[in-house]
């Protein structure tokens, strides 16, 4: 049992280095794409607004869905993030016990 172990936390060792450097990328590119996108939804929200107020109602459709699809990708960038955390986490767990 403890050769079994010994080799599955051999194995889990480069698991945990790519999940750690996916990790990190992708918390990168959620910072860089939040610097961009961030503004950007300012930008749509203003519009919206005016095409709003204007009663430019197919303008006002698709800028709503524009900048629903702006926090679509932010949100699902965060899921993976998250997702990985939990598995580099629990290989890590698995290499302590």
């Amino acid at each position: 049992m403890f050769v079994i172990r010994l080799i599955g936390k051999i194995a889990a060792l480069p698991l945990i280095v790519l999940t750690a450097i996916a990790g990190f990328l992708f918390n990168l590119a959620t910072d860089l794409s939040g610097y961009v996108i961030g503004p950007a939804l300012l930008l749509i929200l203003g519009f919206d607004i005016y095409f709003l107020i204007t009663t430019q109602w197919i303008h006002v459709a698709i800028l709503t869905m524009l900048g629903a699809g702006c926090l679509v990708v932010l949100f699902g960038q965060a899921v993976v993030i998250v997702a990985l955390e939990g598995a580099r986490d629990g290989l890590i767990r698995f290499m302590r016990s």
